[in-house]
């Protein structure tokens, strides 16, 4: 009976400590998707900036072409 109840003590560690690697394994990959999001996030303004950017810059010198 004892050695049931060691057993059983033994199979309710593993259980737990299972679960919390399950939940520490989501937590982690919840984690790198939320980077992934905000990397492209962070790439994409970039090249919307450098699209502005590059516009303005054309429509600057076509301006200046004009007054010369």
């Amino acid at each position: 009976m004892e050695k049931e109840t060691v057993n059983q003590a033994t199979l309710q560690v593993i259980t737990s400590l299972r679960e919390a690697n399950q939940a520490i394994t989501q937590s982690v990959v919840a984690a790198q998707e939320r980077n992934v999001k905000f990397a492209q996030s962070l790439f994409t303004s970039g090249v919307e900036v450098l699209k502005s950017h590059a516009e303005g810059t054309q429509a600057l010198l076509q301006e200046l072409e004009q007054q010369t």
